[in-house]
């Protein structure tokens, strides 16, 4: 990593609210290992649990922790992460019990339709309860966060299990004023989320900070790859190839596109500039890294749906990703374009009139964005909506540049391009062999 980029990141990693959720983090362990008699920490060797790792050490350090790492082991896992595993252990030296889901369709309490070619994930909740009960662990502490689904939305941190290990949202406890009743009876038990609080932005600002090791399986690399019904299966003893198909190596768009430092793009004489589209500060951060991007884009958008179904965020995070892009932007010298997602209707349902628009935009517009994409996604608007939309915005904010990104068919395109040029557009997106 560049190490202007660098800096700028971590300078925006360091904000107060990191620290704050550390120590709210730090506070839940020592509290399980206060009130729980036998807890345990799930480890896999992901990123969310290294997360977990460094607030143990930073809870317990120069001590050893008050309870051990459990990993459930689909048998179906890369290497890489199973070697990065077991190096962090011993870097730690703590004990790491294994769970092996295989061990337990050996003794018939997991059964597969097809154990060939069946996903093992769903099966480590019944090797997970067995090694609950065999070890009588009354806590184990995960890392899961409440961003990331809606039924882990709904959990406590200290989350409470029956006998059965059910899990009753009516029947979990309040945790008032961080106050959390870890009381169970023999055979119930917990499971404590000490980063429930944390958002994805927030585990990738921390491991920055942190300096934190993850398995190289979260950076781009070569591998041997099948094509098969549409997607690319990695090449193991598990998913081996077929007679009629045929083994590649690739690499990740990253390595294969503009990344790679062996593709010359010679620019010189002419008006072209690059582009690379990011969802993340992680991405920005690699294509400021690339002399030959001019450009770093980012989908925001009106739609709080659309924020989460493309990028996994919501409105207030988007912003946050929008302040670090610019941060980096400014450093490296790159123009960060914002496309604005949904700006003639939203398909979702979500609520959409020009006043929303114009807000959205004047957030931006504070922030000192100087020229906004807009994006129909889905085709729907007219010429004169398009004409309209862009008049009441220039109005509105005369000094930002506005450009339009639209998906039409060939017969109306000519028309919608016309009305944007007569409202004062001068910047269209567009792709070989067609527009948009």
């Amino acid at each position: 990593m560049n190490q202007a980029v660098e800096k700028n990141f971590l300078d925006i990693a360091s904000n107060r609210h990191l620290d704050w959720l550390e120590s709210e983090a730090i506070h839940i362990m020592r509290e399980v290992a206060a009130e729980c008699s036998n807890p345990a920490l799930l480890f896999s060797g992901g990123k969310d649990s290294v997360v977990l790792l460094r607030i143990a050490e930073k809870a317990f350090r120069p001590g050893s922790f008050p309870f051990p790492l459990v990993h459930i082991d689909t048998g179906h896992n890369f290497p890489e992460v199973m070697v990065f595993r077991d190096k962090k252990v011993a870097q730690l030296g703590e004990h790491l019990i294994v769970g092996s889901v295989e061990d337990s369709i050996q003794r018939g309490s997991v059964r597969l339709r097809n154990p060939l070619s069946d996903s093992r994930n769903a099966a480590q909740a019944v090797t997970l309860l067995e090694t609950i009960a065999t070890h009588k662990f009354d806590a184990c502490i995960g890392g899961a966060r409440r961003d990331e689904e809606k039924a882990r939305a709904k959990e406590r941190i200290f989350s409470f299990r029956d006998e059965f290990d059910q899990w009753n949202p009516k029947a979990q406890r309040p945790e008032l004023w961080d106050l959390y009743n870890t009381r169970v009876h023999p055979g119930q038990n917990l499971r404590v989320f000490p980063i429930s609080n944390w958002t994805e932005l927030d585990v990738w600002q921390y491991i920055a900070r942190e300096k934190l090791e993850l398995p190289s399986i979260y950076f781009s690399h070569q591998r041997q790859v099948i094509s098969r019904n549409g997607l690319l299966v990695p090449l193991t003893h598990l998913t081996p190839a077929k007679e009629s198909e045929t083994v590649e190596t690739r690499t990740d768009f990253r390595n294969t596109i503009y990344w790679n430092p062996n593709v010359e793009v010679d620019k010189s004489g002419s008006k072209t500039r690059l582009m690379a589209v990011v969802g993340n500060l992680r991405g920005g951060i690699g294509a400021a890294d690339q002399n030959k991007l001019d450009i770093i884009g980012f989908p925001f958008s009106i739609s709080a749906t659309f924020l989460k179904k493309n990028i996994n965020s919501d409105p207030l995070q988007a912003l946050g990703i929008i302040d670090g892009l610019l941060e980096i932007c400014n450093d490296r010298g790159k123009e960060l374009r914002i496309f604005m997602s949904m700006a003639f209707g939203n398909p979702y349902g979500d609520v959409y009139n020009k006043e929303v628009l114009s807000e959205t935009i004047g957030k931006l517009n504070a922030k000192g964005i100087p020229e906004i994409t807009l994006a129909d996604t889905i085709g729907c608007p007219s010429p004169s909506q398009i004409s309209e939309t862009l008049e009441f915005l220039q109005a509105g904010f005369p000094r930002m540049q506005f450009g339009l990104h639209i998906h039409t068919r060939p017969h109306d395109a000519a028309a919608k391009l016309a009305a944007a040029w007569q409202a004062g557009c001068r910047s269209f997106d567009g792709v070989l062999n067609g527009i948009g």
